[in-house]
């Protein structure tokens, strides 16, 4: 499982890596384009927010793997010890909640635009492909908190004093 995840979170890190550097380049051309041609590339600006919107979602993923997401924590400054880990089970465990609750309506509303066949103006890409990076990213972040879950879980019942970190 290890190495699926580690497959996983390398096609992850170079995916975003690529995006960002794809559509600032698409920016930038959209900028020569627009200021120095005095022309403008219709679909430019449509593409560079759908990768935007897909680099966002896939972040979320990034930063809950690295445990670098935006929390309160000033409850959590204040306990220690086994106290500390009970917190952030019961954080871990209320988010991934919310992450089925966004995977389960971010799939109805999906299904919904397949239905529809809504397309975008610019590019005429069917917007459930935009739509889609919703329940896959909350999917993947539902995923690894549910390891973090069970890690915590190992680590609250396990002798070692709480705080001290199992070298794995």
């Amino acid at each position: 499982m290890k190495k699926i995840t580690k497959i996983y979170d390398t096609l992850e890190a170079y995916a975003l890596v690529l995006a960002l550097a794809f559509s600032t380049l698409l920016i930038f051309v959209q900028v020569i384009f627009r200021y120095v041609f005095n022309n403008s590339i219709t679909w430019s600006e449509e593409l560079a927010r759908y990768i935007f919107i897909w680099m966002i979602w896939l972040g979320t993923s990034v930063s809950m793997k690295t445990k670098e997401h935006i929390r309160m924590d000033m409850l959590m400054n204040k306990v220690h010890g086994k106290g500390k880990l009970i917190l952030e089970l019961i954080s871990s465990i209320i988010l991934l909640v919310f992450c089925i609750f966004l995977v389960k309506y971010g799939y109805d509303l999906v299904m919904s635009m397949m239905a529809r066949g809504n397309k975008s103006v610019a590019l005429r890409l069917p917007m459930w492909i935009v739509y889609s990076s919703l329940p896959f990213s909350q999917l993947i972040v539902a995923l690894r908190l549910i390891g973090s879950i069970v890690a915590d879980v190992r680590k609250l019942f396990s002798s070692q004093p709480a705080g001290e970190e199992e070298n794995t």
